[in-house]
Protein backbone atom coordinates (compact mmCIF):
# COMPACT_ATOMS: atom_id res chain seq x y z
CA UNK A 1 0.00 0.00 0.00
CA UNK A 2 1.26 3.53 -0.75
CA UNK A 3 0.54 5.36 2.36
CA UNK A 4 1.25 9.10 1.96
CA UNK A 5 4.14 10.60 4.92
CA UNK A 6 1.03 12.75 6.35
CA UNK A 7 -1.03 9.87 6.29
CA UNK A 8 1.74 7.32 7.83
CA UNK A 9 2.59 10.24 10.66
CA UNK A 10 -1.27 9.77 11.06
CA UNK A 11 -1.59 6.07 12.03
CA UNK A 12 1.85 6.22 14.21
CA UNK A 13 -0.16 8.61 16.36
CA UNK A 14 -3.39 6.88 16.07
CA UNK A 15 -1.48 3.84 17.27
CA UNK A 16 0.44 4.99 20.44
CA UNK A 17 -2.49 6.75 21.46
CA UNK A 18 -4.21 3.60 22.69
CA UNK A 19 -7.67 4.69 21.90
CA UNK A 20 -9.10 2.87 19.42
CA UNK A 21 -12.79 1.63 20.25
CA UNK A 22 -15.49 3.85 18.62
CA UNK A 23 -18.89 2.21 20.01
CA UNK A 24 -19.44 -1.37 20.64
CA UNK A 25 -23.32 -2.29 20.67
CA UNK A 26 -24.43 -5.87 21.91
CA UNK A 27 -26.46 -7.56 18.89
CA UNK A 28 -27.58 -10.90 20.45
CA UNK A 29 -26.63 -14.18 22.52
CA UNK A 30 -27.06 -17.77 20.90
CA UNK A 31 -27.29 -20.44 23.07
CA UNK A 32 -25.25 -23.40 22.52
CA UNK A 33 -28.27 -25.23 22.09
CA UNK A 34 -29.55 -23.14 18.94
CA UNK A 35 -26.55 -23.41 17.46
CA UNK A 36 -25.63 -27.35 17.85
CA UNK A 37 -28.91 -27.55 16.06
CA UNK A 38 -27.99 -25.71 13.06
CA UNK A 39 -24.58 -26.95 13.11
CA UNK A 40 -26.52 -30.95 13.10
CA UNK A 41 -28.99 -29.61 10.30
CA UNK A 42 -25.58 -28.34 8.02
CA UNK A 43 -24.30 -31.73 7.86
CA UNK A 44 -20.97 -30.98 9.80
CA UNK A 45 -20.14 -33.00 12.96
CA UNK A 46 -18.65 -30.14 14.67
CA UNK A 47 -20.75 -29.46 18.07
CA UNK A 48 -20.18 -26.10 20.69
CA UNK A 49 -20.08 -25.81 24.36
CA UNK A 50 -20.88 -23.14 25.09
CA UNK A 51 -23.69 -19.91 24.65
CA UNK A 52 -22.23 -17.15 22.43
CA UNK A 53 -22.65 -12.83 22.69
CA UNK A 54 -22.21 -11.04 19.68
CA UNK A 55 -20.70 -7.69 19.83
CA UNK A 56 -20.83 -5.09 17.07
CA UNK A 57 -17.44 -3.02 17.14
CA UNK A 58 -16.60 0.27 15.70
CA UNK A 59 -12.90 0.94 15.92
CA UNK A 60 -10.31 3.29 14.79
CA UNK A 61 -8.32 2.21 11.74
CA UNK A 62 -6.38 3.99 8.27
CA UNK A 63 -8.17 3.53 5.14
CA UNK A 64 -6.89 2.52 1.74
CA UNK A 65 -5.90 6.17 1.34
CA UNK A 66 -3.36 6.59 4.21
CA UNK A 67 -6.17 8.83 6.25
CA UNK A 68 -7.86 7.58 9.53
CA UNK A 69 -10.83 5.74 9.06
CA UNK A 70 -13.29 4.30 11.44
CA UNK A 71 -14.14 0.33 10.46
CA UNK A 72 -16.50 -2.04 11.63
CA UNK A 73 -16.47 -5.65 12.89
CA UNK A 74 -18.30 -8.84 15.05
CA UNK A 75 -16.65 -9.65 17.85
CA UNK A 76 -18.42 -13.20 19.22
CA UNK A 77 -17.29 -14.35 22.90
CA UNK A 78 -18.65 -17.36 24.82
CA UNK A 79 -20.15 -17.30 27.91
CA UNK A 80 -19.70 -19.16 31.33
CA UNK A 81 -15.96 -18.74 31.32
CA UNK A 82 -13.67 -17.80 34.36
CA UNK A 83 -10.39 -17.81 32.94
CA UNK A 84 -8.54 -15.82 30.56
CA UNK A 85 -10.11 -16.76 26.22
CA UNK A 86 -7.71 -16.99 23.63
CA UNK A 87 -8.28 -14.47 20.94
CA UNK A 88 -9.14 -15.94 17.48
CA UNK A 89 -8.74 -13.91 14.47
CA UNK A 90 -11.17 -15.26 12.07
CA UNK A 91 -11.49 -13.48 8.22
CA UNK A 92 -14.85 -13.84 6.17
CA UNK A 93 -15.01 -14.72 2.49
CA UNK A 94 -15.74 -12.30 -0.67
CA UNK A 95 -19.02 -10.22 0.32
CA UNK A 96 -19.57 -6.71 -0.94
CA UNK A 97 -20.25 -3.73 1.05
CA UNK A 98 -23.14 -4.49 3.30
CA UNK A 99 -22.63 -8.42 4.03
CA UNK A 100 -20.52 -8.59 6.60
CA UNK A 101 -20.25 -9.88 9.65
CA UNK A 102 -21.38 -6.27 11.86
CA UNK A 103 -24.48 -7.21 10.02
CA UNK A 104 -24.65 -10.89 10.69
CA UNK A 105 -24.19 -11.37 6.97
CA UNK A 106 -21.25 -12.47 5.38
CA UNK A 107 -20.07 -15.43 7.12
CA UNK A 108 -20.20 -14.85 10.58
CA UNK A 109 -21.82 -18.43 11.44
CA UNK A 110 -18.34 -19.43 11.39
CA UNK A 111 -17.34 -17.31 14.14
CA UNK A 112 -19.91 -18.51 16.12
CA UNK A 113 -18.52 -21.96 16.00
CA UNK A 114 -14.80 -21.08 17.08
CA UNK A 115 -16.78 -18.82 19.86
CA UNK A 116 -18.92 -21.75 21.42
CA UNK A 117 -15.89 -23.97 21.15
CA UNK A 118 -14.33 -21.43 23.65
CA UNK A 119 -12.40 -18.36 21.71
CA UNK A 120 -13.10 -14.74 21.79
CA UNK A 121 -13.29 -13.99 18.15
CA UNK A 122 -13.02 -10.77 16.21
CA UNK A 123 -14.20 -10.90 12.49
CA UNK A 124 -13.15 -7.21 10.77
CA UNK A 125 -15.26 -6.14 7.83
CA UNK A 126 -12.61 -5.30 6.16
CA UNK A 127 -11.54 -1.63 4.89
CA UNK A 128 -14.09 -0.56 2.35
CA UNK A 129 -17.21 -2.60 3.61
CA UNK A 130 -19.73 -1.85 6.76
CA UNK A 131 -18.94 1.82 8.29
CA UNK A 132 -15.63 2.16 6.58
CA UNK A 133 -14.98 4.31 3.61
CA UNK A 134 -14.24 4.40 -0.13
CA UNK A 135 -14.26 0.92 -1.96
CA UNK A 136 -13.03 -2.52 -0.75
CA UNK A 137 -9.91 -3.10 -2.18
CA UNK A 138 -10.47 -6.75 -2.41
CA UNK A 139 -7.92 -9.25 -1.76
CA UNK A 140 -5.45 -6.26 -0.68
CA UNK A 141 -2.89 -8.31 1.82
CA UNK A 142 -2.11 -4.58 3.89
CA UNK A 143 -5.55 -3.85 4.17
CA UNK A 144 -7.00 -6.47 5.39
CA UNK A 145 -3.81 -7.22 8.00
CA UNK A 146 -3.94 -3.75 9.25
CA UNK A 147 -8.05 -3.86 9.42
CA UNK A 148 -7.53 -7.26 11.86
CA UNK A 149 -4.50 -5.82 13.74
CA UNK A 150 -6.61 -2.79 14.68
CA UNK A 151 -9.36 -4.93 15.68
CA UNK A 152 -7.11 -7.03 17.67
CA UNK A 153 -6.35 -4.13 19.82
CA UNK A 154 -9.40 -2.40 20.11
CA UNK A 155 -10.99 -5.60 21.10
CA UNK A 156 -8.14 -5.81 24.15
CA UNK A 157 -9.12 -2.57 24.72
CA UNK A 158 -12.88 -3.19 25.18
CA UNK A 159 -12.07 -6.75 27.32
CA UNK A 160 -9.87 -4.33 29.49
CA UNK A 161 -13.52 -1.80 30.10
CA UNK A 162 -15.23 -4.76 30.95
CA UNK A 163 -15.21 -7.30 34.80
CA UNK A 164 -16.52 -10.51 33.62
CA UNK A 165 -13.97 -11.58 30.71
CA UNK A 166 -10.68 -11.31 30.24
CA UNK A 167 -8.51 -12.42 27.20
CA UNK A 168 -4.78 -14.38 27.48
CA UNK A 169 -2.03 -13.69 24.63
CA UNK A 170 -2.96 -16.61 23.01
CA UNK A 171 -4.23 -16.03 19.15
CA UNK A 172 -5.08 -18.68 16.36
CA UNK A 173 -5.73 -17.37 12.96
CA UNK A 174 -8.59 -18.90 10.08
CA UNK A 175 -10.25 -17.69 7.23
CA UNK A 176 -11.67 -18.81 3.95
CA UNK A 177 -11.33 -18.30 0.61
CA UNK A 178 -10.78 -14.26 0.73
CA UNK A 179 -10.47 -15.02 4.19
CA UNK A 180 -7.69 -17.07 3.79
CA UNK A 181 -5.83 -14.38 1.74
CA UNK A 182 -6.32 -12.32 4.51
CA UNK A 183 -5.57 -14.84 7.20
CA UNK A 184 -2.18 -15.41 5.72
CA UNK A 185 -1.65 -11.79 5.38
CA UNK A 186 -2.82 -10.78 9.18
CA UNK A 187 -0.15 -14.06 10.23
CA UNK A 188 2.64 -12.46 8.36
CA UNK A 189 1.67 -8.88 10.20
CA UNK A 190 1.47 -10.58 13.45
CA UNK A 191 5.16 -13.00 12.98
CA UNK A 192 7.15 -9.99 10.84
CA UNK A 193 6.32 -7.19 13.61
CA UNK A 194 3.86 -7.99 16.57
CA UNK A 195 5.47 -11.31 17.48
CA UNK A 196 6.04 -9.86 21.02
CA UNK A 197 2.55 -8.83 21.80
CA UNK A 198 0.63 -11.85 20.65
CA UNK A 199 1.43 -15.71 21.56
CA UNK A 200 0.61 -16.93 17.69
CA UNK A 201 0.14 -20.88 18.31
CA UNK A 202 -1.62 -21.56 15.31
CA UNK A 203 -3.14 -20.37 12.00
CA UNK A 204 -5.01 -22.28 9.36
CA UNK A 205 -5.74 -20.34 6.20
CA UNK A 206 -8.83 -21.68 3.93
CA UNK A 207 -8.64 -22.40 0.39
CA UNK A 208 -7.25 -18.95 -0.27
CA UNK A 209 -5.76 -17.13 -3.37
CA UNK A 210 -2.59 -16.78 -2.02
CA UNK A 211 -0.58 -16.81 -4.87
CA UNK A 212 -2.07 -14.03 -7.39
CA UNK A 213 0.78 -13.21 -9.42
CA UNK A 214 1.46 -16.96 -10.38
CA UNK A 215 -1.59 -20.16 -10.20
CA UNK A 216 -4.41 -17.59 -9.44
CA UNK A 217 -3.44 -15.43 -12.66
CA UNK A 218 -2.45 -18.21 -14.95
CA UNK A 219 -5.88 -19.90 -14.42
CA UNK A 220 -7.92 -16.28 -14.37
CA UNK A 221 -5.72 -14.60 -17.29
CA UNK A 222 -6.15 -17.92 -19.58
CA UNK A 223 -8.54 -19.40 -21.96
CA UNK A 224 -10.36 -21.12 -18.80
CA UNK A 225 -13.98 -20.75 -18.60
CA UNK A 226 -14.79 -19.63 -15.20
CA UNK A 227 -18.27 -18.38 -13.72
CA UNK A 228 -16.83 -16.07 -11.53
CA UNK A 229 -15.47 -13.10 -14.08
CA UNK A 230 -17.28 -10.46 -11.22
CA UNK A 231 -14.45 -11.64 -8.86
CA UNK A 232 -11.38 -9.99 -11.51
CA UNK A 233 -13.21 -7.02 -12.26
CA UNK A 234 -13.91 -6.41 -7.73
CA UNK A 235 -10.19 -7.29 -7.87
CA UNK A 236 -8.85 -4.81 -10.59
CA UNK A 237 -11.42 -1.97 -9.32
CA UNK A 238 -10.43 -2.24 -6.12
CA UNK A 239 -6.13 -2.28 -6.80
CA UNK A 240 -6.40 0.85 -8.95
CA UNK A 241 -8.00 2.71 -6.19
CA UNK A 242 -5.16 1.75 -3.63
CA UNK A 243 -2.40 1.62 -6.24
CA UNK A 244 -3.62 4.21 -9.02
CA UNK A 245 -1.73 2.95 -12.05
CA UNK A 246 -4.15 0.08 -13.34
CA UNK A 247 -6.03 2.02 -15.95
CA UNK A 248 -7.02 5.63 -16.50
CA UNK A 249 -10.67 4.52 -17.12
CA UNK A 250 -11.89 1.08 -17.47
CA UNK A 251 -13.12 1.90 -20.69
CA UNK A 252 -9.13 1.77 -21.58
CA UNK A 253 -8.93 -2.12 -20.48
CA UNK A 254 -12.79 -3.50 -21.20
CA UNK A 255 -14.52 -4.20 -24.21
CA UNK A 256 -18.09 -3.45 -24.58
CA UNK A 257 -20.94 -4.91 -23.82
CA UNK A 258 -18.51 -5.60 -20.10
CA UNK A 259 -18.02 -2.09 -19.66
CA UNK A 260 -21.24 -0.56 -18.53
CA UNK A 261 -22.18 -3.60 -15.53
CA UNK A 262 -18.57 -3.13 -14.41
CA UNK A 263 -18.99 0.75 -14.26
CA UNK A 264 -22.40 0.53 -12.18
CA UNK A 265 -20.29 -1.79 -9.65
CA UNK A 266 -17.30 0.34 -9.28
CA UNK A 267 -19.94 3.26 -8.38
CA UNK A 268 -21.61 1.25 -5.76
CA UNK A 269 -19.67 -1.70 -4.74
CA UNK A 270 -22.49 -3.68 -4.12
CA UNK A 271 -24.71 -6.40 -5.58
CA UNK A 272 -21.39 -8.68 -6.53
CA UNK A 273 -23.82 -11.46 -7.20
CA UNK A 274 -25.83 -9.43 -10.20
CA UNK A 275 -22.49 -8.91 -11.38
CA UNK A 276 -21.32 -12.21 -11.75
CA UNK A 277 -24.59 -13.37 -13.28
CA UNK A 278 -24.89 -10.43 -16.20
CA UNK A 279 -21.08 -10.80 -17.17
CA UNK A 280 -21.61 -15.00 -17.29
CA UNK A 281 -24.69 -14.18 -19.53
CA UNK A 282 -23.14 -11.18 -21.79
CA UNK A 283 -19.88 -14.18 -21.76
CA UNK A 284 -21.48 -17.07 -23.43
CA UNK A 285 -24.43 -14.67 -25.41
CA UNK A 286 -20.96 -12.77 -26.83
CA UNK A 287 -17.92 -15.01 -26.64
CA UNK A 288 -19.96 -18.84 -26.52
CA UNK A 289 -18.36 -19.66 -23.05
CA UNK A 290 -17.76 -18.30 -19.95
CA UNK A 291 -14.10 -16.72 -20.40
CA UNK A 292 -12.95 -14.23 -18.19
CA UNK A 293 -10.33 -12.83 -20.57
CA UNK A 294 -12.88 -12.28 -23.49
CA UNK A 295 -13.86 -9.56 -21.13
CA UNK A 296 -10.27 -7.05 -21.66
CA UNK A 297 -9.53 -5.41 -25.22
CA UNK A 298 -6.28 -7.56 -26.14
CA UNK A 299 -3.63 -4.58 -26.30
CA UNK A 300 -3.97 -4.51 -22.38
CA UNK A 301 -3.80 -8.41 -22.03
CA UNK A 302 -1.17 -8.52 -24.33
CA UNK A 303 0.83 -5.53 -21.89
CA UNK A 304 0.22 -7.47 -19.32
CA UNK A 305 1.12 -11.01 -20.20
CA UNK A 306 4.18 -9.14 -21.96
CA UNK A 307 5.68 -7.19 -19.19
CA UNK A 308 6.53 -8.20 -15.59
CA UNK A 309 6.69 -4.48 -14.55
CA UNK A 310 3.02 -3.91 -15.66
CA UNK A 311 1.15 -2.52 -13.53
CA UNK A 312 -0.81 -4.67 -12.59
CA UNK A 313 1.75 -7.67 -12.19
CA UNK A 314 3.35 -5.46 -9.96
CA UNK A 315 -0.15 -5.32 -7.75
CA UNK A 316 -0.52 -8.84 -8.07
CA UNK A 317 3.02 -9.64 -6.78
CA UNK A 318 2.65 -6.93 -3.93
CA UNK A 319 -0.75 -8.88 -2.56
CA UNK A 320 0.70 -12.80 -2.72
CA UNK A 321 0.92 -13.53 1.13
CA UNK A 322 3.02 -16.34 1.29
CA UNK A 323 6.74 -15.16 0.90
CA UNK A 324 7.63 -14.96 4.82
CA UNK A 325 8.71 -17.26 6.62
CA UNK A 326 6.35 -18.74 9.12
CA UNK A 327 7.15 -19.45 12.51
CA UNK A 328 3.47 -20.91 13.91
CA UNK A 329 2.12 -24.20 13.01
CA UNK A 330 0.39 -23.43 9.71
CA UNK A 331 -2.07 -26.01 8.34
CA UNK A 332 -3.03 -24.98 4.55
CA UNK A 333 -6.18 -26.36 4.13
CA UNK A 334 -8.08 -26.82 0.58
CA UNK A 335 -10.13 -29.33 -1.72
CA UNK A 336 -8.72 -30.28 -5.09
CA UNK A 337 -12.46 -29.91 -6.79
CA UNK A 338 -12.63 -25.83 -5.85
CA UNK A 339 -14.42 -24.44 -8.08
CA UNK A 340 -13.62 -20.66 -7.64
CA UNK A 341 -9.92 -20.79 -5.69
CA UNK A 342 -7.55 -22.98 -7.76
CA UNK A 343 -6.13 -25.30 -4.64
CA UNK A 344 -2.72 -25.00 -6.31
CA UNK A 345 -2.34 -21.71 -4.81
CA UNK A 346 -2.20 -23.89 -0.96
CA UNK A 347 0.41 -25.90 -2.76
CA UNK A 348 2.44 -23.06 -3.89
CA UNK A 349 2.02 -21.70 -0.58
CA UNK A 350 3.17 -24.60 1.17
CA UNK A 351 6.01 -25.30 -0.86
CA UNK A 352 6.94 -21.88 -0.34
CA UNK A 353 6.57 -21.09 3.17
CA UNK A 354 8.76 -24.73 3.91
CA UNK A 355 11.40 -23.18 1.09
CA UNK A 356 11.62 -19.97 3.80
CA UNK A 357 12.02 -22.15 7.01
CA UNK A 358 8.72 -22.22 8.33
CA UNK A 359 9.01 -24.10 11.42
CA UNK A 360 5.46 -26.60 11.51
CA UNK A 361 3.82 -25.48 7.93
CA UNK A 362 2.02 -28.38 6.03
CA UNK A 363 -1.18 -28.63 3.38
CA UNK A 364 -3.99 -30.73 3.44
CA UNK A 365 -6.57 -31.91 0.54
CA UNK A 366 -9.33 -32.27 3.32
CA UNK A 367 -11.99 -33.39 0.69
CA UNK A 368 -10.53 -33.64 -2.84
CA UNK A 369 -13.97 -33.82 -4.40
CA UNK A 370 -15.52 -31.32 -2.84
CA UNK A 371 -16.04 -27.53 -4.65
CA UNK A 372 -15.45 -24.31 -2.77
CA UNK A 373 -19.21 -24.08 -1.17
CA UNK A 374 -18.62 -28.02 -0.06
CA UNK A 375 -14.88 -27.53 1.33
CA UNK A 376 -15.99 -25.15 3.75
CA UNK A 377 -17.09 -27.60 6.84
CA UNK A 378 -14.62 -30.04 6.53
CA UNK A 379 -12.06 -27.09 6.39
CA UNK A 380 -13.34 -25.53 9.37
CA UNK A 381 -13.15 -29.01 11.14
CA UNK A 382 -10.03 -29.74 10.42
CA UNK A 383 -8.90 -25.70 11.61
CA UNK A 384 -10.69 -26.90 14.73
CA UNK A 385 -8.82 -30.16 15.27
CA UNK A 386 -5.42 -28.55 14.17
CA UNK A 387 -5.93 -25.69 16.57
CA UNK A 388 -7.24 -27.97 19.45
CA UNK A 389 -3.53 -29.73 19.22
CA UNK A 390 -2.23 -26.11 20.14
CA UNK A 391 -5.12 -25.02 22.35
CA UNK A 392 -6.00 -26.35 26.24
CA UNK A 393 -9.34 -26.95 25.88
CA UNK A 394 -11.09 -24.17 28.25
CA UNK A 395 -14.20 -26.53 28.66
CA UNK A 396 -15.78 -27.28 31.94
CA UNK A 397 -19.22 -28.59 30.26
CA UNK A 398 -19.17 -32.10 28.15
CA UNK A 399 -21.71 -30.59 25.83
CA UNK A 400 -21.89 -33.52 23.59
CA UNK A 401 -22.51 -37.14 25.25
CA UNK A 402 -22.05 -40.19 23.33
CA UNK A 403 -24.15 -40.30 20.34
CA UNK A 404 -24.63 -44.02 20.79
CA UNK A 405 -25.97 -43.59 24.44
CA UNK A 406 -29.07 -42.44 23.20
CA UNK A 407 -31.99 -43.91 20.59
CA UNK A 408 -34.65 -41.98 19.49
CA UNK A 409 -37.60 -44.04 17.63
CA UNK A 410 -39.73 -44.20 15.77
CA UNK A 411 -38.05 -41.50 13.08
CA UNK A 412 -40.31 -40.70 11.61
CA UNK A 413 -42.77 -40.42 13.74
CA UNK A 414 -46.42 -39.41 13.88
CA UNK A 415 -47.48 -38.52 17.21
CA UNK A 416 -45.05 -39.83 20.16
CA UNK A 417 -41.46 -40.25 20.29
CA UNK A 418 -39.82 -42.27 22.38
CA UNK A 419 -36.38 -42.14 24.01
CA UNK A 420 -34.67 -44.50 25.12
CA UNK A 421 -30.75 -44.56 27.24
CA UNK A 422 -28.46 -47.03 26.75
CA UNK A 423 -26.59 -46.28 30.13
CA UNK A 424 -27.43 -44.70 33.20
CA UNK A 425 -28.26 -40.81 32.16
CA UNK A 426 -28.62 -39.39 35.26
CA UNK A 427 -31.83 -38.01 37.84
CA UNK A 428 -33.86 -36.56 34.65
CA UNK A 429 -33.97 -35.82 31.51
CA UNK A 430 -34.83 -32.74 29.33
CA UNK A 431 -36.60 -32.91 25.65
CA UNK A 432 -36.35 -29.78 23.60
CA UNK A 433 -37.50 -29.44 19.94
CA UNK A 434 -36.51 -27.05 17.60
CA UNK A 435 -37.44 -26.22 14.23
CA UNK A 436 -34.92 -25.73 11.30
CA UNK A 437 -34.41 -22.06 12.11
CA UNK A 438 -33.14 -23.65 15.85
CA UNK A 439 -36.35 -22.27 17.44
CA UNK A 440 -37.56 -24.02 20.25
CA UNK A 441 -41.28 -25.24 19.66
CA UNK A 442 -41.45 -27.80 22.76
CA UNK A 443 -40.05 -28.76 25.86
CA UNK A 444 -40.72 -31.61 28.48
CA UNK A 445 -38.95 -32.74 31.31
CA UNK A 446 -38.86 -37.07 32.34
CA UNK A 447 -37.69 -37.88 35.59
CA UNK A 448 -37.52 -41.49 34.76
CA UNK A 449 -33.75 -42.23 34.39
CA UNK A 450 -33.66 -44.65 30.83
CA UNK A 451 -36.78 -43.82 28.73
CA UNK A 452 -39.34 -41.07 28.36
CA UNK A 453 -41.99 -40.02 25.52
CA UNK A 454 -43.02 -36.88 24.21
CA UNK A 455 -46.02 -36.35 22.05
CA UNK A 456 -45.35 -34.63 19.08
CA UNK A 457 -49.18 -35.29 17.34
CA UNK A 458 -49.45 -31.30 17.64
CA UNK A 459 -46.42 -30.18 15.39
CA UNK A 460 -46.22 -28.98 11.76
CA UNK A 461 -45.11 -32.22 9.50
CA UNK A 462 -41.59 -31.52 8.71
CA UNK A 463 -37.63 -31.77 10.24
CA UNK A 464 -37.15 -31.33 13.25
CA UNK A 465 -33.76 -31.40 15.89
CA UNK A 466 -34.75 -33.20 19.90
CA UNK A 467 -32.24 -32.68 22.15
CA UNK A 468 -31.75 -34.67 25.10
CA UNK A 469 -30.13 -33.33 27.74
CA UNK A 470 -29.39 -34.90 31.38
CA UNK A 471 -27.76 -31.40 32.60
CA UNK A 472 -24.38 -32.50 32.31
CA UNK A 473 -24.23 -32.91 28.70
CA UNK A 474 -26.48 -32.91 25.61
CA UNK A 475 -27.22 -35.19 22.36
CA UNK A 476 -28.89 -34.34 19.51
CA UNK A 477 -31.22 -35.96 16.79
CA UNK A 478 -32.73 -35.09 13.55
CA UNK A 479 -36.35 -36.56 13.12
CA UNK A 480 -39.10 -36.26 10.87
CA UNK A 481 -42.52 -35.75 11.90
CA UNK A 482 -44.89 -37.07 9.42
Amino acid sequence: MKYSFFGILLFTFSFLSGQRVVSATTLQTQTASSLNVLLLLSGTSVRVDYDVELVRLEYETIGSDGLPDVASGLMLYPLGLSNELPLHAHFHGTTTRDAVPSTLDGGYELGLVYAGKGHFVIMPDYIGMGVSRGFHPYVHRETQATAGLDMAFAAQEYVDSREDIALSQILTIAGYSQGGHAAMSFQQLIENQYADQFDLIASTPMSGPYDLSGQFKDFIFSNNEYFYPGYILYQLIGYNIVYGSLYENLGDILKEPYLEPAESFASTGTNLGSLQNELIDLLVENEGQSIPIKMFKDEYIFGFMEDNDHPLNVALGDNDTYNFTAQAPTRIIYCTADDQVPFKNSLTADSVLNDNGAINTSSIDISPTSDHGGCVFPAVEESLRFIGEFLKSTSTYDYILDEELVNVYPNPSVDVLNVEMIDNFGDYIQMNIFDTQARLVKSSEIRNRNKGQLNISNLVPGTYVVEISNGIGSAFRKIIKQ
